[in-house]
């Protein structure tokens, strides 16, 4: 720093001195390598083959996740139709109950 940095401002100097650094590391560094357009294409062709395997493979689990849950639904139907009937009464219940919990909740928060 000489004595014509005194009429600097504070962020002047700090960004002077940033720049020095950041010239200092790109000399220490090596130059990034720019890939080519074949290798560009290849990484793109490879990730679009892995996203491609990763989505068909969700797409499997969903159908047999919706498989499961349908059949244990009919078989609860066809086996005991009453407690099908209690637990979808005790849900509509407990729904009923937190929406109005909700609506409750905001009007004493608008009050206040």
């Amino acid at each position: 720093m000489d004595w014509n940095d005194q009429d600097r401002t504070d962020e002047e100097i700090i960004l002077i001195e940033l720049r020095q650094g950041l010239d200092r590391m790109d000399h220490v560094l090596d130059q990034p390598s720019v890939p080519s357009k074949e290798q560009l294409k290849m990484q793109i062709a490879e990730r679009w083959k892995g996203q491609r395997m990763f989505t068909i493979l969700e797409l499997v689990l969903f159908w047999l996740v919706s498989l499961v849950v349908i059949a244990s639904g009919m078989l609860l139907v066809y086996s005991t139709p009453w407690s099908l009937w209690v637990i979808q009464g005790f849900s509509f219940i407990a729904a009923f109950v937190l929406v109005l919990r909700f609506i409750i909740h905001r009007r004493k928060e608008g009050v206040e």
